[in-house]
């Protein structure tokens, strides 16, 4: 039995639904929750990797942490970045622009 081109596209799109619906559930699940450590095991598990994104708050904001200065870009420097975790809260270090801009507007 053949499919008609019509079967064959419905075909191919539930097939990339499915497709697309698991690497978006592979994604989300890639990127960790800072509520699922305590202090001590984060501090670690930044240490570890050097650099991490993770969600914090919920599961929409996230943030990349990192073990020192070394993981950021020429002209930022590491700020202080407070998280929940399971044990309370805890403070890692984020790369952030050691520049302040001034507006955006004309002059």
């Amino acid at each position: 039995m053949t499919m008609s081109s019509s079967q064959t596209r419905k075909a191919a799109v539930v097939a990339a639904t499915v497709i697309l619906t698991a690497v978006g559930t592979v994604v989300a699940d890639a990127r960790p929750s800072t509520r699922g450590f305590t202090c001590g095991g984060l501090l670690d598990f930044v240490d570890a990797r050097g650099a991490v994104v993770m969600n914090h708050r919920s599961s929409s904001l996230y943030q990349r942490f990192v073990s020192s200065r070394s993981y950021c870009e020429l002209d930022e420097i590491t700020q202080r970045f407070s998280v929940p975790t399971r044990s309370g809260r805890c403070v890692l270090r984020i790369c952030k622009s050691q520049f302040k801009f001034k507006g955006g507007g004309r002059d």
